[in-house]
């Protein structure tokens, strides 16, 4: 029957095929559980190939499937960029497609070299692989597998013992057990035990970290507002100082019927630098008639330069402090290799500055970590906010620029997993959706208060999913959760390192391994004998039979 199906297809389909799947993990389908099982076709096959570089284009194939679907929000661009949005998302699609291929390579050749380790290794591996694509050129690990984990959240709570490379390591150990016990008969059942002990073991021992979250002390209420200003009024000058006076309006009215200690705005909603009177001025006369402390995305100028910025504006009116974003968007806030690229400059939607370093903002005793928009996805930034003292992280992002999309709840889930390994809440603030509270153990409460006509506020009894709440404008008013402790204090940021150490202990042993027999083999581990020369005149191989069906 497989004559009938293109060579291409029969070869690399369930690659592709459980790659595009896979995405379904993550939202907006959120089927979270098929990460435990997708990836073990594409070991199976990738264990049936007959050397590495065919095993790297099997998950090359898997990882440009996933990928694509994935960050398939990325094509809303064309209302922005015009066809350019689709080679630009290419050009992202394609290298994340290599670090899959890059793995599945190393990984081929090592379990080849020793049969025994090949489940261990594929999952230690794998770690390194998510950490790389994390952490190099950039960095751009938005496709990690603990991201489609937050629904389970006994499971995701591994993140604050060993970051979301531990979770990663979980599931790529699970996929590949159940892979390699269909591709191979020995040490099936051990692959097999293996594997339903770690989906239970990790599942059991993850609800015994879950905590009530007690409130802080003092106890402080937060608000956030969700303003949902399209991107044409937020680039149209004339509406600038009409935006910060809706977001002044629209916060006193939530503080008419819900009191907040700390107000929280989301990216660049002041399209203007906060040091102008005309934008400062309504700012300092809400903090200071309402007593709330105010952190706001926004404009700052300086030297002829840009920044897209937070500030703190205190309940005197003063402004408390800024921070500038240190990292910025590669071709979304600047153009890198402008010396060769710079023709694209007509097609960024911005070009501004990098910050030089973060801050901590604090006023009222609180201390505040700022994040700005897909600064939430990088996770060693967090931790720096969490060592210098950070009592909350704040993350402030404008995704209006993809609609609906599934970009908006993905980007939620990452910053629900910096919630988690931190164990700090974190105040999610979206222009357009979707806004809210994490507790430090990644339980979330969304604004449920949409604002209707003259600002009329109107609280939502009932909320079946948070995506309801995208392109809505919407308040919320919360209990600030207290920060919570860590069982490993040093475990998340250590993780990269012990995964790295892992893998070059495990290739060093591949080196030495074939020198003895595996024991999958029924060896007794003393070198193998030579094999016997064939009797003279017989064929150096027998000939294979013949396929009375093909062509």
């Amino acid at each position: 029957m497989t004559r009938f199906i293109p060579p291409f297809v029969n070869r690399y389909g369930i690659a592709l095929c459980c790659g595009a799947v896979l995405a379904l993990a993550f939202p907006g389908y959120h089927l979270y559980f098929l990460a435990w099982i997708l990836l073990a076709p594409v070991v199976w096959a990738s264990s049936r190939e007959a050397d590495a570089a065919g095993a790297a284009a099997q998950w090359f194939a898997a990882g440009w499937a996933f990928h694509t679907i994935l960050l398939q929000w990325l094509m809303s661009n064309v209302y922005w960029a015009g066809g350019w949005a689709f080679i630009g998302y290419q050009v992202l699609v394609l290298p994340l497609a290599l670090y899959w291929a890059l793995a599945g390579y190393v990984w081929a050749w090592m379990s080849k070299r020793e049969p025994r380790l090949a489940a261990l290794s594929f999952a230690v591996l794998w770690a390194v692989m998510e950490y790389l694509q994390a952490t190099l050129f950039s960095g751009f690990g938005w496709g990690a597998l603990a991201y489609s984990q937050g629904p389970d959240l006994a499971f995701a709570q591994w993140a604050s013992v060993g970051g979301t490379l531990l979770i990663g390591f979980f599931l790529a150990y699970v996929n590949a057990a159940a892979g390699l016990a269909a591709a191979r008969r020995e040490l099936r059942w051990l692959h097999l035990a293996t594997a339903a002990s770690v989906l239970i073991v990790s599942h059991l021992a993850g609800s015994m970290l879950i905590e009530a979250a007690p409130p802080a002390e003092p106890a402080r209420k937060v608000g956030v507002f969700q303003p949902n200003f399209t991107n044409e009024l937020k680039w149209d000058a004339e509406y600038t100082l009409d935006m910060v006076a809706r977001a002044v309006h629209h916060s006193s009215s939530l503080e008419d019927y819900k009191p907040v200690d700390l107000m929280v705005w989301p990216e660049a909603t002041l399209m203007a630098d906060f040091n102008y009177p005309e934008v400062l001025t309504p700012l300092a006369d809400y903090t200071t008639s309402r007593e709330t402390v105010l952190v706001s995305g926004t404009v700052r100028y300086d030297h002829n330069e840009s920044y897209n910025s937070v500030v703190l504006v205190g309940k005197d009116g003063q402004v408390g402090g800024y921070y500038d974003k240190v990292h910025l968007v590669p071709f979304g806030e600047y153009i890198p290799f402008k010396e060769i690229l710079g023709f694209l400059e007509q097609i960024v939607p911005s070009n501004a500055a990098m910050g030089r370093e973060q801050h901590v903002l604090e006023s009222d005793g609180l201390k505040i970590g700022p994040l700005i928009c897909f600064e939430v996805l990088y996770a060693p930034m967090a931790e720096e906010l969490r060592s210098m003292g950070a009592q909350v992280l704040t993350v402030g992002t404008n995704l209006s620029w993809f609609g609906t999309s599934s970009a908006i709840p993905q980007e939620l889930e990452i910053a629900r997993f910096r919630a988690i390994e931190t164990r700090l809440p974190l105040i999610h603030s979206a222009n357009t959706g979707i806004s809210g509270v994490f507790d430090p153990y990644g339980r979330f409460q969304c604004a449920d208060m949409s604002i209707g006509a003259r600002g009329r506020l109107i609280e939502w009894t009932r909320l079946e999913s948070p995506a309801q709440t995208m392109r809505q404008r919407m308040v919320g008013a919360f209990d600030l959760p207290a920060p919570a402790v860590r069982i490993l204090s040093f475990g998340p940021p250590v993780a990269p390192y012990v995964f790295i150490a892992l893998a070059l202990v495990l290739f060093v042993w591949c080196i030495i391994a074939p020198r003895v027999r595996p024991a999958a083999d029924g060896g007794t581990g003393a070198p193998e004998p030579p094999l016997p020369a064939p009797p003279a005149g017989a064929a150096p191989f027998d000939p294979p039979a013949r396929d009375d069906f093909s062509i």
